[in-house]
């Protein structure tokens, strides 16, 4: 019953990449029913572009780099989906190989949580990084050029004052 009621997807994919077990988190995530993605390649449920990015292979899965599993039993990776009304998502992804008892390779399982959220606060963050850089340049420069004397105050006393504040008090740097 865990697995069904999972958000989360837990999946298993057969040598070719084709989808063989997928849980009820299909539907939260992607919007399907778990049976509407049975049968289909993973890469159907990806971005082009991130199909070419991972080089997710059609013909065999063995032959993509994520699942070299001549080199690696497990892997992680995260990648853009696309839900069944188009809208993108972000995925990441832990997958482990299946062998069978002669170590020859069956396929894949994993789990994948979605991190769309997380992926569009990190790019508000950046965007907010970048803006008060931008801003703090422009005051650096305004604060420099400025021939009015400006001084920085805090608590203990001055922070910082721009060259027209020390020619001022005829002071040639601060000290």
């Amino acid at each position: 019953h865990l697995v069904e009621t999972s958000q989360n997807l837990i999946w298993s994919l057969d040598t070719e990449g084709r989808l063989t077990f997928i849980n009820q988190g299909a539907k939260y995530i992607y919007g399907y029913e778990p049976s509407e993605m049975i049968g289909f390649c993973l890469k159907d449920f990806i971005f082009q572009e991130e199909v070419e990015k991972i080089r997710l292979t059609t013909k065999n899965i063995v032959e993509t780099p994520i699942f070299d599993q001549n080199h690696c039993s497990s892997f992680q990776w995260e990648s853009i989906h696309k839900r069944k009304d188009g809208i993108p998502l972000y995925l990441n992804f832990n997958a482990i190989t299946l062998k069978d008892k002669f170590e020859s390779f069956q396929g894949v399982i994993g789990t994948a949580i979605n991190i769309t959220e997380r992926k569009k606060t990190e790019a508000i963050k950046i965007k907010l990084i970048t803006s008060l850089k931008e801003s703090e340049q422009t005051f650096r420069s305004l604060y420099e050029a400025t021939s009015d004397a400006v001084i920085l105050y805090y608590e203990q006393g001055i922070y910082d004052c721009n060259s027209a504040a020390l020619a001022m008090f005829g002071l040639s740097s601060k000290e």
